[in-house]
This record gives C-alpha cells, structure tokens and sequence, in this order.
C-alpha cells in the first residue's frame, strides 16, 4: 500500500526561549523553589515559607499576587531554618527589584541571634542606627558569614528595575550574576557552615544582632527564589535567565487537593497559570472517587483560589489529581508512524509460545513468551511487515545451527561448528555463498537433533572476500503459527488538554469533507497522546478535532 501521508496541524505558539531551557541541566540539584504565585509554598521541596509582614504584589511582567514586597522593618519570608544549612556548595538565584539604594537583605540564615550565614543582599550596609558602614549602591553582595569572604559584584543595580541575581558558591571560590552575565569571581571558602539550630531563616531580612527585631528590605520586590545544592556553572546560570526574561505564553494551572476522609475539601493553588480569560473547568481525578465539584476564581488572567462546590467521597488521598483546563486550546502537533496488527488464531490454550521474528535466513527469539489463556494472541510492531517475518513457536523451541568456513588460497576447505542448534530431525541443507567464489558445496551431518559437522563435498574456487564468505544452514523444523497482519497507522499527538476530548478525523484529499474516524474518540490524560487507528485507505490526511 502507499504510505500514508499525514497533515501537521498549525502548532501552538510557545515560547522558543523557554523550550530551549526546559529540562535543561540547570534543573539538577534544586532542592527549594519559591514563584511567590500568590503564596509562599516551595513547589519542589517540602520547605514552605511563612509570610511575616510581606505583601503579595506584580511580578517583573506585571502579574498581580506573583511577587512579594517588604516594609523595611519587620516584614519577611520565613522558611525552615535549615533549608540553606551545611552547603559546602551552593547556588541562590532570585528576581528582585529595588526601591532605594540602601543595602537590601535578600536572604539569610540567622545563627543565635548573633549571626547570619549565607548572606546575599544588594546596597551600602548600615548599622542599626542607619548610618552607612560600607559597599556600594546597586552592588551585590555575598557572604558566608556577616564578617566574612565578602564578594562583590562589578555590575551595579538601579532601583525601580528587576534584575536576575544568582551566586554560585563552593569552598574555593564564589561566582556572582546579573541577568544571566558574570559580575564578579572571587576565591576563597565561601560555603555555608554547619550550624545544629539556626534561629531562622529568611528571604527579604534578617534579624537584628539582639534577635528582637528584623532589618529588611524597604518596598523591594522579590519573585522566583531558588536554592541549590551545588554551584550551577555559567552556561546554567545563562540558561536560567533566558527561561524566565520574557513574559511566559498562556500557562494551565496547577493545584493539589486537600483530602479528609475521603471529601475533597478544598485545593491548594501551587501555580496560578497565566492568561486565563474564562473561568477554567475543573477536575478532581482519584480512582474510585467520585462527585468532587470545584469551580475555580480568576483575577487578572490568574487562577487565585478553587471553591469547592460539593467535596464527592472515596477519593484516595496520595494519587487524586486537581486538573484545570488550560487558558487556552492550542492546536495539537501531529505526527504518524505506520504499525503492524499481528493477530494469532487457532492456539491452543496452555501451550506455551516464543514469538519468532526472522532475521535474515533464520529466526530469532524476541522478548515475548507466554502461555496461552485463549486461542487467540494480538502484537503491535512498529512498521510494514508481512506475515512471513514474524510466527509463534510451539516449546520446545528448535535452535538455529551456525557454522563458520575455513578458506585457503582461494578454496573453501573446512567448516567450524559455532552453533549446533536443535531439533534437527534430518540432516538440514547446506549452502556457501558470497566472496566471490563459486561451485562450493558441503553437507551436514546431525546427532540428537544437533548439527555436529559441516563436511566439504567441493571446495569451489575463487573465494578471494574472505570476510563475506558465509555458511548457510537450513532451518530445524518448528511448530509454529503464522499471524494475519493488518496495517495500522500511530498518530502522535502533543500539546493536548490532559482530560479533554478529542476526535480523529480524517479525508482521502485535502478539500474534501472531514469525517470522524470510528474508535477515534479519546481523552488523553497528558499533553502528549498515541492513537492506533486501522488503516483503510490507500492515502490521505488525519487530524483532531477538540471536542469540548
């Protein structure tokens, strides 16, 4: 049959920028991730922040609730004290934006109240009386103890604009970034010490010396605050800003259920998505719960709360999903990979089986052996095969024999048994082909059903390819079921509305009518989906249609 040709539908517009880093290695050894969307959770870790004094506010592209601004005196995000403890090597990497040029504590692990280690702040110091001590306005700073290894960048900060910030440390020397650019390498100890009971820790502040109060950042934004447990290298660190430099696409959000008793009570949002124009549908999915209904709140494109409209009952507690339709259907991308149906009739139930491929001359063994429940046993293949390359063996499967010949001068004048095979009821014929010779013949010779000699009846002549001269063994007789192969078609699909529904379609032509392929009906629960559709057609185009 022709191949079948396949139609590309238009793809979704994304973000290139973005594509390139995800996934990228700059993800590796990320241990607490803070967006601030519209809380202060750790969405890859278990270190969830406590807002002290803190106001949610717009993030670098304006989105509303997906940042957080400080007072100056008392405000903070405290996390669990040891979430930066003990790192011989590390990496803390954020957004911010500053509103005055005074120094800005960005992060801090306090110790007994009379010290703080692993602190990265921006701006002149000045001591609890505000007069100014040291640095420079804009500078960023890094150290691993209050008075100590104090690294400095070269690039300096203007108030009212965000900036990427990273530094990358380790017990040799500390790295400093700015928008992805290094500001500043400095050698020595920079890692962060063991320290058995920190009093706190904290992103926007730190303590004051007595423990009674807090010095913190004034009207200073902070968005995106990671923490790593290795030092990312200058390409990572590149990567990382180019990911999240310009505004995102449309975004689905994302949530987690709370569940009591099996009642599905409320949802925690852990990402508020982006673009939303309609309130999203959705779904609450846990096997053997049912009745959950939630309807979500938008503000300003972002999905800001779930309300729950009836909590269902029986939903499992660790693998019941919160599912929220995307802000927008994007057009899925197509592509097609022809299969082969192989369908086995007439086993015999209890028999055991070895599916056979044949390779070349002989048959193979692959990986599926079974025995048989029914009279009938179906195989996806991937690609056009036909009936003959491929057969179910009834055990006791017979082995191949192999053998390899000997040449001198020109004549083939010995065989050495590599493989004597098995289940050989008569001697199998003998064939010695390739190398340019010819006229070569031999027999074999069996015992118990294997092949013990290969024995040269004529050398031939003019075998000069040594290398392509090859022993043919004929094959040992099987018992064996040949398959009904019927074509199929993989039609792969990505960006998909996990949990909505889609429909095939297909024409023979473009301009012609599209039709619902029968059995084409799916809900994929991921974004990427594969449908084995049987083919009927000589050629023709496919594609989904959303159905809402």
């Amino acid at each position: 049959m022709n191949t079948l040709k396949h139609h590309f539908l238009l793809a979704a517009i994304l973000s290139l920028i973005t594509f390139v880093a995800n996934g990228q290695s700059w993800t590796n050894g990320l241990i607490s991730f803070y967006p601030f969307n519209g809380n202060a959770n750790d969405v890859v870790g278990t270190n969830n922040g406590t807002v002290v004094g803190a106001i949610l506010t717009t993030d670098r592209f304006n989105n509303p609730n997906s940042a957080y601004s400080f007072n100056g005196s008392n405000s903070a995000i405290d996390v669990p004290p040891l979430t930066i403890n003990n790192l011989s090597a590390g990496t803390i990497a954020t957004w911010l934006q500053l509103n005055r040029n005074t120094q800005e504590p960005i992060s801090c692990k306090q110790h007994d109240g009379n010290d703080c280690y692993g602190v990265l702040s921006v701006g002149i110091y000045r001591d609890g009386n505000g007069i100014p001590q040291s640095g420079i306005a804009g500078q960023v700073y890094f150290r691993n103890s209050r008075f100590q290894n104090q690294a400095a960048s070269t690039t300096l900060l203007s108030t009212g604009l965000w900036y990427h910030v990273a530094v990358c440390f380790t017990s040799t020397n500390c790295n400093l970034y700015v928008n992805g650019v290094l500001a500043g390498s400095f050698s020595g100890n920079f890692s962060v010490p063991n320290d058995p009971s920190p009093t706190t820790t904290s992103i926007g502040s730190w303590e004051l010396d007595s423990g009674t109060g807090r010095y913190a950042s004034s009207s200073t934004k902070i968005n995106d605050f990671r923490i790593f447990n290795r030092a990312l290298a200058a390409n990572e660190v590149a990567q990382l800003y180019a990911s999240e430099a310009f505004p995102p696409g449309p975004r689905a959000a994302t949530g987690t259920p709370i569940i009591v008793n099996g009642f599905v009570v409320g949802v925690n949002i852990t990402d508020g998505g982006t673009g939303y124009t309609n309130t999203p549908l959705v779904r609450i999915i846990g096997a053997g719960g049912s009745g959950a209904q939630v309807t979500a709140v938008v503000s300003n494109g972002v999905v800001t709360a779930a309300n729950i409209n009836s909590p269902g009952s029986n939903y499992p507690t660790n693998t019941t999903a919160v599912i929220f339709d995307p802000p927008y259907i994007f057009n899925p991308v197509l592509g097609i990979a022809p299969m082969s149906f192989l369908s086995f009739s007439n086993l015999t139930v209890g028999g055991n089986y070895q599916l056979q491929q044949l390779s070349a001359y002989y048959w193979t063994n692959l990986p599926v052996n079974f025995t048989a429940s029914n009279g009938v046993y179906t195989q996806m293949i991937a690609g056009v095969v036909s009936s003959g390359n491929y057969r179910l063996a009834i055990a006791p499967v017979p082995a191949q024999a192999f053998a390899t010949p000997v040449v001198a001068y020109g004549f083939v004048v010995n065989a050495t048994i590599t493989g004597g095979g098995s289940g050989y009821v008569t001697s199998p014929t003998v064939k010695i082909i390739g190398g340019n010779g010819t006229n070569a013949t031999a027999v074999a010779q069996i015992s118990g059903g294997v092949v013990t000699n290969i024995m040269i009846t004529n050398p031939g002549s003019g075998y000069t390819n040594t290398a392509t001269v090859a022993i043919v063994i004929g094959q040992p007789p099987a018992a064996a079921v040949s398959p009904a192969v019927l074509p199929v078609m993989r039609v792969d699909a990505a960006s998909l509305a996990p949990y909505d529904n889609y429909q095939v379609q297909f024409t023979p032509t473009i301009g012609s009518s599209w039709g619902n392929w029968s059995g084409g009906l799916f809900t994929p629960t991921a974004v990427t989906n594969s449908q084995y559709l049987f083919i009927t057609n000589g050629a023709g185009f496919f594609r989904l249609q959303y159905v809402p």
